[in-house]
Protein backbone atom coordinates (compact mmCIF):
# COMPACT_ATOMS: atom_id res chain seq x y z
CA UNK A 1 0.00 0.00 0.00
CA UNK A 2 1.62 3.77 -1.16
CA UNK A 3 2.29 5.90 1.66
CA UNK A 4 -0.30 8.66 1.86
CA UNK A 5 0.87 11.86 1.46
CA UNK A 6 0.76 14.52 3.85
CA UNK A 7 -0.01 18.09 2.59
CA UNK A 8 0.21 20.63 5.75
CA UNK A 9 -2.37 23.62 4.39
CA UNK A 10 -0.67 26.29 6.55
CA UNK A 11 3.39 25.68 6.51
CA UNK A 12 3.72 28.93 4.56
CA UNK A 13 2.13 30.29 7.05
CA UNK A 14 3.46 28.95 9.93
CA UNK A 15 7.00 29.68 8.83
CA UNK A 16 5.88 33.16 8.56
CA UNK A 17 4.53 33.17 11.97
CA UNK A 18 7.95 31.77 13.16
CA UNK A 19 10.07 34.43 11.93
CA UNK A 20 7.79 37.51 14.26
CA UNK A 21 4.96 38.42 11.00
CA UNK A 22 2.37 39.93 12.34
CA UNK A 23 -0.15 40.06 10.61
CA UNK A 24 0.73 35.79 9.64
CA UNK A 25 0.62 35.74 13.94
CA UNK A 26 -2.74 37.33 13.83
CA UNK A 27 -3.89 34.95 10.87
CA UNK A 28 -2.73 32.16 12.66
CA UNK A 29 -4.39 32.96 15.70
CA UNK A 30 -7.80 34.06 13.81
CA UNK A 31 -7.19 30.13 11.96
CA UNK A 32 -6.96 28.43 15.42
CA UNK A 33 -8.29 29.90 18.38
CA UNK A 34 -11.58 28.64 18.40
CA UNK A 35 -10.31 24.97 18.61
CA UNK A 36 -7.83 25.58 21.25
CA UNK A 37 -10.17 27.73 23.48
CA UNK A 38 -12.63 24.44 23.25
CA UNK A 39 -9.39 21.63 24.30
CA UNK A 40 -8.73 23.87 26.88
CA UNK A 41 -12.20 24.67 28.22
CA UNK A 42 -12.82 20.93 28.09
CA UNK A 43 -9.83 20.52 30.14
CA UNK A 44 -10.14 23.07 32.72
CA UNK A 45 -14.20 23.82 32.42
CA UNK A 46 -14.09 27.93 33.25
CA UNK A 47 -14.38 29.38 30.43
CA UNK A 48 -12.04 32.32 31.83
CA UNK A 49 -9.25 30.15 32.78
CA UNK A 50 -9.26 28.79 29.55
CA UNK A 51 -9.35 31.70 28.00
CA UNK A 52 -6.11 32.84 29.85
CA UNK A 53 -4.50 29.59 28.71
CA UNK A 54 -5.63 30.07 25.14
CA UNK A 55 -4.03 33.50 25.18
CA UNK A 56 -0.71 32.41 27.15
CA UNK A 57 -0.44 29.87 24.59
CA UNK A 58 -0.16 32.00 21.68
CA UNK A 59 1.56 34.10 23.29
CA UNK A 60 4.43 31.31 24.25
CA UNK A 61 4.24 30.15 20.64
CA UNK A 62 5.07 33.81 19.18
CA UNK A 63 7.77 34.07 21.52
CA UNK A 64 11.03 34.64 19.43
Amino acid sequence: MPEKEITYIHQNLVEKAKQNDRPAQSQMYEFYFKAIFNSCHRIVTDSFVAEDIMHDSFIEAFKT
